[in-house]
């Protein structure tokens, strides 16, 4: 009867029950212990490898960023220098076309001639005159001045006279300088251009500076003509001239009277 107990006791319990999960074993790596001698070598002579191309490469891209630094630094002064020389050429040029408008207007300019007068007996003296017609005094002005007698139509010089010409400054508000010339005409010389058989001729060289700087050379020549009336022989005209023109007149002159 006990067993039979027991058997029932048995066969009552839970038919099926939980089978016990034997615990995961971890996998460990394995350790560098573990690895053959060649092995561990190769791996150690890989990695004193590597550490040499890193460094390398890393300076390669140091030294390449360097020379971009250095390409764009000189690239920026490049176009700083032109733009500095550029802003000094346009200043340049400014000043330039103000200083050459400023002294087409306003510099000094000499103008010299011969003080206008019909040569007669009683009025033998030759009288000339430096002017300054410009905006700005004349400074240093330099020259000399002659006038001479010539035999028409040879143009031989009977007589001749130069007087030199020095002043510190002709001012711009028509300041002038006069000289005057006597003895070059005689009492038988005012005849003589009368007649077309002589003529006076000025003559003069000068320099100065022009207020701006800038040595300016001039000259003048003219010379004394009378003119008479083709019809009745009378003079209609005694007067200075530009030489160019004035030895046209005087050669007209001579010529109408070598035909009467």
């Amino acid at each position: 009867m006990q067993l039979q107990r027991a058997s029932r006791g048995w066969r009552s319990g839970p038919l099926l029950r939980p089978v016990e999960k034997t615990p995961a074993i971890p996998v460990r790596p394995a350790s560098p212990q573990s690895e053959s001698p060649i092995s561990h070598e190769h791996n150690v002579d890989e990695r004193a490898d590597r550490a040499p191309k890193s460094r390398r490469m890393t300076e390669l891209i140091l030294v390449c960023c360097a020379i971009a630094l250095l390409l764009v630094n000189v690239a920026g002064t490049w176009i700083s220098f032109r733009e500095v020389n550029a802003a000094k050429d346009t200043a340049s040029d400014t000043n330039r076309l103000t200083r050459l408008l400023l002294r087409g207007t306003s510099a000094a300019h000499i103008v010299t001639k011969v003080v206008s007068q019909a040569i007669a007996p009683n009025n033998r003296q030759i009288r000339v005159s430096f002017r300054n017609d410009g905006k700005v005094n004349a400074l240093h002005v330099q020259g000399a001045a002659t006038v001479c007698l010539l035999a028409l139509p040879s143009g031989a010089k009977l007589a001749c006279k130069t007087i030199p010409l020095s002043q510190s400054q002709l001012r711009f508000d028509g300041d002038e300088v006069t000289l005057g010339f006597d003895g070059i005409v005689g009492d038988g010389d005012v005849t003589l251009l009368e007649n077309n058989r002589a003529t006076v001729q000025y003559a003069s060289t000068f320099r100065f500076n022009d207020g701006f700087d800038d040595s300016i050379d001039g000259s003048s020549c003219q010379l004394y003509f009378v003119r008479h009336s083709p019809s009745t022989d009378s003079v209609q005209e005694r007067n200075w001239a530009n030489c160019d023109v004035a030895r046209t007149i005087l050669s007209n002159e001579v010529h109408r009277r070598s035909e009467q």
